[in-house]
């Protein structure tokens, strides 16, 4: 591969990294949901007006 192809797909590596870097998660007995934050393991309780 060429230089500038190796740099394109590190940029859409670390591109789909952080995008996929939360998961959000509906709750099912209140407004609300879940935010995971893959990286860190950090678990986030979120009113349906901040997540």
């Amino acid at each position: 591969m060429t230089k500038p192809v190796m740099i394109l797909v590190a940029i859409a590596a670390i591109a789909a990294v952080w995008i996929f870097r939360y998961d959000v998660s509906p709750l099912q007995d209140r407004p609300g949901a879940v935010r995971l934050d893959r990286w860190t393991g950090t678990v986030v309780l979120c009113p349906s007006s901040e997540c």
